[in-house]
Order: C-alpha cells, then sequence, then structure tokens
C-alpha cells in the first residue's frame, strides 16, 4: 500500500468520525424531543382519562359534585383539541408509547375521529350548562364510543 493511500484512508476514517461525533447529538436530541412528544401526548390522553371518570363518580352519585360537571366537560373539549395538536408530530416511538404507527399512515381518519371527539365533547359542555343530567349522561356514552372507537384503531393494548 502506497504512502498516498494510507494518507488517503487516514483522512476518509476521520471525517467519517467527525461526521459522526457530529451527527451524534443530534440523534441524541431528536430522541430526547420524541420522548417529550410521547410524554406530553400521553399526558393529554391521560387528562382525558381522569376527567372520564371524575364525571362517571359523580354521574354514579359516589361524588356529589354535580356543579363541576361543566368544568370536567369544558377540560374534556379543551384536551381534545389540544390533543389533535399533539400528533401532528411524528416521531420514533420509544417503546413507551401505545400508538400504533398507522396514525401516520392514515392521519386523515384520525384527525376525522378527533375532530368527533372535540365536537362530542363541546356538545358535553353545552348539555352540562343545561343541567340536563339524563342528556349529558347520554351524551357520555357517545364520548366513551369515540373513545373506543379511535383507541380500537389507533391503540395498542
Amino acid at each position: 500500500m502506497s504512502f498516498y493511500h494510507l494518507k488517503t484512508q487516514k483522512i476518509i476514517v476521520n471525517f467519517l468520525l467527525a461526521l459522526f461525533l457530529t451527527l451524534l447529538p443530534v440523534k441524541i436530541f431528536a430522541q430526547d424531543n420524541a420522548d417529550a412528544v410521547i410524554t406530553y401526548r400521553q399526558s393529554l390522553m391521560y387528562n382525558l382519562q381522569r376527567n372520564l371518570n371524575s364525571i362517571s363518580e359523580i354521574l354514579k352519585g359516589n361524588i356529589d359534585q354535580q356543579s363541576h360537571l361543566a368544568g370536567l366537560a369544558s377540560i374534556l373539549n379543551i384536551s381534545a383539541a389540544q390533543s389533535v395538536d399533539a400528533f401532528k408530530q411524528k416521531v420514533p416511538n420509544n417503546g413507551k408509547s401505545k400508538a400504533k404507527p398507522n396514525i401516520w399512515q392514515n392521519q386523515d381518519d384520525f384527525n376525522l375521529e378527533m375532530q368527533s371527539l372535540i365536537r362530542e365533547t363541546a356538545e358535553l359542555v353545552k348539555l352540562a350548562e343545561s343541567n340536563d343530567i339524563k342528556a349529558f349522561s347520554a351524551q357520555l356514552g357517545v364520548v366513551g364510543k369515540n373513545c373506543a372507537s379511535c383507541h380500537k384503531a389507533y391503540k395498542n393494548r
């Protein structure tokens, strides 16, 4: 092997090493960002679940806080709207997410599911403000079916 050939190989190796060391922080940052995005999504979904549970406890009569129904319904509606934006960014699954990859393959359908959730929770807010508990309870069932439909299609169990 000639001196020129060895020198060329050394330059190539040094270039590749420098490139790797330059891009490594980008990869680490991207994964940290992915983790943050997934945690944020999970927080919004958890918020939806917890508020649905709180509403259910009130409707069952286990908690005497009917005056909280409108506020809890509003939180559901706000969380649903925020969830749409939270799923716009496709990030690699870090193993902690239960989201199926078909969310991004079927983004239009997923967005329709989320828009339906926003509409149904907005209706829930109106019914809470009207103090029509029977209609509110029925609408909560509609919201629950909406959640179940989306989870069946887009969430790993």
